[in-house]
């Protein structure tokens, strides 16, 4: 069967289909008209929003022009002084509709001033138990604490809260993946600590934690993190995600045991 022409094609398409098509091409149209640019260009933008209502469409055209006209590397997306705008809105760095913004002014990135790292940890001797909770936000590389034996990285916030007075030792608050990416550099003296921890969540990604933790110079042991504690705790745990649906079991990838604790770190693996 031969389809002549488009309006033929645009009877037969279904309903979501048709005004799909024609709200692409209205979008291309005003985006090529009110940017200059090529219709391919154009319809790009507007497949990358296919998926964004009207009030989406007509907040990334604001903000395309505005960030066209200003410089953005010296302020955070909340301070964007754009109607309607807001950081939450304009998601990640590879959110749809940053993609859309930088496509519209020609950038390859919206190069914001990002909200700067942050590490959370506590003093747990008898002396400084009760005190505020440290907050570190750039390299501590002056007046380092020099008494501390132990280091206990702890990914759940519930169990950080809770620990109890250890002499000479520090908790820090690993917040999942935060921790690995950070943490050497706000806290550089971490790896000279004679004793270091991490207590995760007994599931893939607490595993998966532990190995990239490693993986940044940081020769941690883990607690309560192998085959006898799964087995012995299994029954307070879930087989239902945030969602409740199933969990699932996910792709093996290659971890990274530290020399002394090499045995005990196979024995994880396995789960």
């Amino acid at each position: 069967m031969t389809i002549p022409d488009l309006d033929t094609a645009l009877r037969i398409a279904t309903k979501q289909t048709r005004e799909r098509y024609l709200r692409e091409h209205d979008r291309m149209s005003a985006l090529a008209k009110e940017f200059g640019l090529e219709p391919a260009n154009a319809m790009n933008v507007a497949k990358t929003l296919k998926d964004h209502d009207d009030t989406d469409f007509h907040l990334v055209i604001q903000a395309a022009h505005y960030f066209a006209n200003h410089d953005c590397h010296t302020m955070t997306p909340r301070m964007a002084p754009i109607p309607g705008f807001s950081a939450k809105w304009l998601g990640a760095p590879n959110s749809q509709r940053r993609k859309a913004i930088c496509q519209l002014t020609g950038q390859d990135n919206l190069t914001f001033q990002e909200r700067p790292n942050e590490l959370r940890l506590r003093l747990m001797d008898a002396e400084h138990h009760d005190q505020p909770d440290l907050i570190v936000t750039q390299p501590w590389v002056r007046n380092q604490p020099t008494d501390i034996e132990h280091a206990i990285i702890i990914e759940n916030k519930d169990t950080y809260q809770a620990m109890p007075t250890v002499e000479h030792a520090i908790c820090i608050l690993g917040n999942g993946y935060a921790a690995t990416s950070h943490i050497t550099t706000l806290l550089p003296w971490l790896t000279t600590i004679p004793n270091i921890i991490y207590w995760g969540d007994m599931d893939a990604n607490g595993l998966d934690i532990l190995s990239k933790l490693r993986a940044t110079g940081i020769p941690c042991t883990s607690i309560l993190m192998d085959t006898t504690a799964y087995r012995t705790y299994e029954q307070y745990g879930t087989q239902l995600d945030a969602k409740n649906k199933p969990l699932t079991t996910q792709t093996p990838h290659h971890t990274n045991p530290t020399t002394h604790t090499r045995t005990h770190h196979r024995r994880t693996q396995t789960l």
